[in-house]
């Protein structure tokens, strides 16, 4: 039997066999078998979609169960101690494999997070175990957990604006008292009223988000960005404005009218189209492109569409909270095309990249250094 079938009868909860364990064992005690048996969690973690990533230690504690489990045999001598030596060997080997994988692999990918700062100043540290409601003059806020939801039950509240920042190494998901979705990526702020009023939906974004604006035909949606205000009254569009790259819009389904300041007049974007702004160069181009591959990131995956290493560094140095530094400057114009699942550890995602790539990473804490092969 192969090494990974043996692997998912493991993530199944299924039990091994005496065989299965021994043939186990045999691969974890050579170098190329760890390789192997983390190599096969990998794709196994990134086939996964997002609904079964894996825990290392709840793996290993079925591992460990599956060895205690093995039925002794009632044999003399020097063979008995063998088959022994060998379950016990297989439980210290398993045990030391994943502590040195959990001691190295310190940096983990980003989690759902924020800080809520309301109107009068006070801070609101929204966590995985937060659970509750918040009145705020005509409008309640829901708190449950990696999503935070707004109801309100009157308008016009006046200047009443809210802050909901997400750090490195984060992400979260927000509701609009219209009904509007935004699924905020880290190292983002939006600012927003508590309640909008009849007329205008107005926010204020620095940094990444994904918009499902909830549609009305008499009270359009505005986002404002330190370079361009995008004008929709109900569609599906991804924004990222982080300050220092180029401000990049894609919508997925509707119609938006992007205004820049860049570039005097408004365009109109349609389905499938991406309009980027550079403020150093002042440019201002639209192209057409997957947009579904924009918001993979939404989903769990990173998607990278002939970018180079120093824009896909740039990415995990968000996500992960990371400092990034190059040792040779041309590392950076290396080109990837293809997928990576977006919540791997990154000492393995880094590997993934290493293994298709010249490039080479160190990791010291939280330092990347990036260099030539």
């Amino acid at each position: 039997m192969e090494l990974e079938e043996i692997i998912k009868r493991v993530l199944r909860d299924e039990p091994l066999d005496p065989r299965e364990l021994d043939a186990l064992s045999s691969w974890l005690l050579s170098k190329q078998g760890k390789e192997d048996f983390f190599n096969i969690l990998e794709r196994y973690d990134g086939n996964s979609g997002g609904d079964d990533i894996l825990d290392y230690d709840l793996i290993l504690k079925r591992l460990r169960s599956r060895i205690q489990a093995k039925p002794a045999k009632k044999l003399q001598g020097v063979f008995w101690w063998g088959i022994s030596a060998a379950v016990i060997v297989l439980s210290v080997l398993m045990g030391q494999v994943f502590y040195e994988t959990r001691v190295e692999r310190t940096i983990l990918p980003g989690m759902n997070g924020a800080i809520l700062t309301l109107a009068d100043g006070s801070d609101i540290l929204l966590e995985k175990e937060l659970v509750g409601e918040i009145r705020q003059g005509g409008a309640m806020i829901n708190i449950h957990g990696s999503i935070i939801g707004y109801r309100n039950d009157s308008a016009n509240l006046g200047d009443q604006y809210n802050l909901l920042a997400v750090q490195k190494g984060g992400e979260y998901v927000l509701t609009l008292g219209d009904g509007t979705r935004v699924w905020m990526n880290a190292d983002s702020r939006l600012k927003y009223p508590v309640c909008f009023n009849d007329t205008l939906r107005e926010v204020f974004l620095e940094g990444e988000a994904y918009f499902e604006v909830a549609p009305d035909s008499c009270c359009p949606f505005l986002v404002k960005t330190a370079q361009q205000e995008i004008k929709v009254l109900g569609t599906k569009f991804n924004v990222s404005a982080y300050l220092d790259e180029p401000t990049v819009t894609t919508l997925l389904e509707g119609s938006v009218y992007l205004t820049s300041v860049v570039v005097k007049g408004e365009h109109q974007l349609v389905p499938g189209e991406q309009v980027v702004i550079d403020p150093v160069s002042n440019e201002f181009t639209v192209t057409e492109v997957d947009a579904e591959n924009v918001i993979a990131w939404t989903l769990g995956k990173f998607v990278f569409d002939d970018n180079t290493l120093e824009q896909v560094m740039k990415k995990l140095e968000r996500w992960y909270g990371v400092e990034v530094d190059y040792v040779d400057p041309e590392v950076k114009k290396i080109v990837f095309k293809g997928n990576l699942p977006r919540y791997l550890d990154l000492r393995i995602l880094l590997g993934m990249i290493e293994r298709i790539s010249p490039a080479r990473f160190q990791v010291d804490g939280y330092k990347v250094t990036v260099s030539l092969f």
